[in-house]
C-alpha cells in the first residue's frame, strides 16, 4: 500500500466524526472565554479583619507562653524558688505546675520524678535531665556523718523477733545488724531493755531512739501466783484453735475469733494486739500474756504497689478511706520504692503509719 493512501485513510473522517470535532472545539472555546470573564461577576467575600488580628495575637501569646525562656543550669526542683525558676529555660506552664505540685506537699526523690510534672514532654525532660540535682534526704539529714542521726521512722518492735529487714529499716547498717544477732544468740534472748542497750557498736543517739520503741515479751514470769515455763509459750501467728484453747480463759469461741482476726490482719507483730479481739477480757490477757509470742517473720504483708483497693481496705488497720488515699497516691506517683514515703508525703499520719508499717512491703523491702 502506498504512503499516500495510508495518510489519506488516516485523516479521512465521516460526517458524525466531523460534527463531534466541531462540538468539542465549541465547548473548549466557551470554557476559555468563561475563565477570562467569570471574575467580573464574582462578589468579594466579607472578611473580619479585627477578628483575624485578634486570633493572630492570641496565637502569638500562646507561643510565647510555651517558649522556653532563660537558660539551663543545675537546680534542685524541691528547693528552687519562684524567682530563680523564672530564669530557668522551661516552658511557663511547666514552671507553674511545678510550684503547684510543691504547694500541695509534693516532693521529688529522683530526677525521673520530674518527668511526671503535667505539661512536661520527653524532649523538654531530655534537655533538662542532666541539670536536675536532688539531694539524698538521708544524707542531708546527716546519715553519713559521725555523731549525727538521720531522720528515721520507728515503730514498736521486739528485738527478739526482728529480722534483718526490720533492723535495716530502722537505719542500722549491716555490721550493726550482725552484732545484734550475735549478741542475741549469746544471751539466748533479750530479757530487758537494759540488756539490749549494752549492744556494742550502736551510737548513743540511735540507741536512745530504739529504746523508746522496744517492747520485750516475757516468756517466763509469775502472774497471779502461777508460773509459766518457756516450753508452754504459744506462737500466735502459727497456733491453731487446739493450741489456743490450752490457754486459761480461751475457749472454742475466743480461739476462733483470735484466728479470724489474725487472718484478717495478716498476723500479729505484738502479742498485745490480741487485746483487740472482741470478747477477750483484760484480766484474761494479763493471765495468758506470759505464754504468748508473736513471730513477725510469719506476718503476711501487703505489697503497696500491687495490692488492690479491695485487699488494702479489707485490712482492719487500713479501711476504705486510707486504702483509697494509698491507691490514689500510687496512681499519681508511680511505683513506691519505700513505704516510708507514705509518712513523708502525709498520706498517713505518724500514728497510722506506725500501726500499719509492719504490714506493708515493696518488692525491694
Amino acid at each position: 500500500m502506498r504512503p499516500r493512501r495510508i495518510i489519506q485513510d488516516y485523516f479521512t473522517f465521516s460526517k458524525k466524526e466531523r460534527n463531534g470535532i466541531f462540538v468539542l472545539l465549541v465547548v473548549i472555546m466557551l470554557f476559555a472565554v468563561a475563565n477570562r470573564i467569570i471574575f467580573l461577576f464574582e462578589k468579594p467575600g466579607h472578611s473580619d479583619v479585627e477578628k483575624f488580628l485578634a486570633e493572630v495575637a492570641d496565637f502569638e501569646k500562646q507561643q510565647k507562653n510555651n517558649r522556653p525562656v532563660g537558660s539551663l543550669f543545675t537546680f534542685n526542683p524541691n528547693t528552687i524558688d519562684s524567682l530563680v525558676l523564672d530564669s530557668l529555660q522551661l516552658p511557663t506552664r511547666v514552671k507553674r505546675n511545678l510550684l503547684k505540685f510543691r504547694a500541695k506537699g509534693g516532693r521529688f526523690y529522683k530526677p525521673q520524678d520530674f518527668r511526671k510534672i503535667y505539661g512536661m514532654s520527653d524532649s523538654i525532660f531530655k534537655a533538662v535531665e542532666k541539670y536536675i540535682h536532688i539531694e539524698d534526704h538521708k544524707k542531708k539529714a546527716g546519715l553519713n556523718h559521725p555523731g549525727i542521726i538521720a531522720q528515721r521512722t520507728f515503730y514498736r518492735f521486739d528485738p527478739n523477733t526482728c529480722n534483718k529487714n526490720d533492723w535495716l529499716n530502722f537505719g542500722l547498717n549491716e555490721k550493726q545488724v550482725q552484732t545484734i544477732v550475735r549478741y542475741r544468740k549469746t544471751l539466748g534472748s533479750f530479757k530487758t531493755k537494759e540488756q539490749f542497750s549494752k549492744t556494742y557498736g550502736i551510737e548513743k543517739q540511735l540507741m536512745d531512739s530504739l529504746l523508746k520503741y522496744i517492747f520485750i515479751e516475757s516468756h517466763s514470769e509469775v502472774v497471779s501466783g502461777r508460773y509459766f515455763a518457756e516450753k508452754e509459750v504459744v506462737e500466735l501467728n502459727s497456733a491453731d484453735t487446739t493450741m489456743l484453747k490450752k490457754l486459761p480463759g480461751i475457749g472454742h469461741i475466743l480461739s476462733r475469733r483470735i484466728i479470724k482476726y489474725r487472718d484478717l490482719m495478716g498476723g500479729f507483730y505484738s502479742t498485745k494486739q490480741i487485746r483487740e479481739v472482741y470478747g477477750l477480757k483484760t484480766e484474761t490477757y494479763h493471765l495468758i500474756s506470759p505464754q504468748l509470742k508473736a513471730d513477725t517473720l510469719k506476718i503476711k504483708k501487703l505489697d503497696i504497689n500491687f495490692s488492690s483497693f479491695a485487699e488494702l481496705s479489707a485490712h482492719p488497720y487500713i479501711g476504705k478511706k486510707l486504702a483509697r488515699d494509698m491507691v490514689r497516691f500510687r496512681s499519681e506517683n508511680g511505683i513506691i520504692a519505700d513505704p516510708d514515703v507514705l509518712l513523708e508525703r502525709m498520706v498517713l499520719n505518724r500514728q497510722q503509719f506506725e500501726k500499719i508499717r509492719p504490714y506493708l512491703k515493696t518488692k525491694g523491702k
